[in-house]
């Protein structure tokens, strides 16, 4: 997958999936910040951005609310070559099959749609959150206390 969001800002702010949501604070820097307020359809699901997660060249996890109140995750890609979007359906396939392990978080739903005349596909993923935080932090953090144990 080639970094996507650099390339077509023009299309992070737009697309199908941007539903009819309030573009307006933005508490980030990065296209991230630009969706608080945004609404969004995944599925059967209609969910509100209420801040930026992560932001990477391949996605941007966002923290959501349903109309039900509940707090989700929401990972948004955007693929341009059929490869790169099987690699998508392949991720989505592997979460619907693990769903409900206790060691894996919870896939809650998923929409692929087709932007900007077919050449480019918007993906989406709902999840629950990872309460634990960030795994980066999590494996730093336990390489500090192994190495505060050694000699």
């Amino acid at each position: 997958m080639k970094k996507f969001f650099d390339s077509r800002r023009e299309l992070v702010g737009s697309g199908p999936g941007s539903g009819g949501g309030a573009g307006g604070s933005s508490s980030g820097s990065g296209a991230g910040g630009n969706f608080i307020g945004r609404t969004f359809t995944v599925g059967r699901h209609q969910v509100t951005v209420e801040e930026t997660l992560a932001e990477g060249g391949f996605a941007i996890v966002f923290l959501v609310r349903s109309s039900q109140g509940t707090r989700c995750a929401l990972k948004r890609m955007y693929v341009n070559n059929e490869h790169d979007l099987q690699v998508c359906k392949r991720e989505i396939q592997i979460m619907w099959d693990l769903n409900g392990h206790k060691n894996i978080v919870g896939f809650l739903d998923s929409s692929i749609t087709a932007v900007g005349g077919g050449d480019v596909w918007e993906v989406f993923i709902l999840m629950d959150i990872c309460r634990g935080g960030s795994i980066v932090f999590s494996v730093l953090q336990r390489f500090i206390v192994e190495q505060k144990r050694r000699p």
